[in-house]
């Protein structure tokens, strides 16, 4: 089931600003603080509170935070709090991920990867699997390959001992020396 965030009824510990936030539900205006809808953008002056607030969403994706506490209502009705998981991957785009993902000073990125549709969705799903039964095959070639060599080994360890058995016996038997 598709759970959307309607609102954040309660945050506490998280910060400054979200020391001890609850939604009012006796609010006049409610165009102050509109429900989340199915994209959201978060913007505003620096220092109040996005990068904050980002956190708790990186919490719901599985993060954990030190006391912090919150409950989000869905759209369908559902309470979720810390310790219960959300059942949605919320994914966050903010200044830390862009400086853990896109190393701008060093002029490199690291691998983003962006799915779109529930069809490439199944097809990425495929290609990861691909990618392990790969690694698992190659790894299966390199033990095959190793046993091979030490069989090679063996083999010409016990031809080695054979041709010494028969120069042996040839010389008890008077042969050649």
């Amino acid at each position: 089931m598709d759970s959307k965030i309607a609102k954040i009824s309660k945050i506490k510990n998280l910060g400054l600003l979200f020391s001890d936030y609850e939604w009012d539900i006796d609010r006049k205006q409610e165009s102050d603080l509109p429900e989340f809808k199915k994209f959201n953008l978060i913007y505003g002056w620096n220092g109040t509170g996005k990068t904050t607030l980002s956190r708790l969403f990186e919490a719901l994706g599985g993060e954990e935070i030190d006391n912090l506490q919150y409950e989000i209502v869905t759209e369908d009705g559902c309470t979720y709090k810390q310790g219960k998981s959300f059942p949605n991957s919320v994914r966050v785009f903010n200044r830390e991920y862009v400086e853990k993902n896109l190393k701008l000073s060093e002029s490199k990125t690291n691998s983003i990867s962006i799915v779109l549709g529930e069809e490439n969705k199944v097809l990425k799903e495929k290609i990861e699997e691909d990618k392990k039964d790969l690694k698992d095959k190659i790894l299966t070639n390199n033990n095959d390959k190793e046993e091979l060599e030490n069989l090679k080994k063996e083999v010409e360890k016990n031809y080695i001992r054979i041709a010494k058995s028969i120069k042996s016996r040839a010389i008890d038997l008077g042969y050649s020396k």
